[in-house]
């Protein structure tokens, strides 16, 4: 079978890729995750079953307002 993409062609000079000193596409989700893990030790599960109620109720925890604080400490407006 035959590639259907061509080759790509190297450019000639450096390449800059700009970026803020901290990663705005995972920061938030990371502040998201620290709280569901926050409220799952918590919980302190000892089951599975106890365990898939606590994970239910650790990301019903997280409200809107939670989220759009975190993009807003991360520099993006909603």
């Amino acid at each position: 079978m035959a590639n259907p993409l061509p080759p790509r062609l190297p450019v000639p000079g450096p390449r800059w890729n700009i970026c803020r000193p901290t990663r705005p596409t995972s920061i938030h989700i990371e502040k998201m995750w620290s709280k569901v893990k926050e409220f799952l030790r918590a919980a302190k599960a000892r089951t599975s079953d106890a365990l898939d109620a606590a994970i239910a109720t650790a990301f019903q925890s997280v409200t809107p307002q939670d989220a759009a604080s975190w993009f807003a400490s991360c520099g993006y407006t909603i």
